[in-house]
């Protein structure tokens, strides 16, 4: 992840938190996979 992408995330609380959704989907299914 970019710095700029970063700061865009920080001064967007909504894509900040699409972006916490999108990473706990990440960990979500990969701990699916798993089992």
């Amino acid at each position: 992840m970019s710095d700029e992408s970063r700061m865009n995330a920080f001064q967007n609380p909504d894509k900040r938190f699409m972006l916490l959704r999108n990473e706990d989907n990440k960990l979500y299914h990969s701990v699916l996979s798993r089992y």
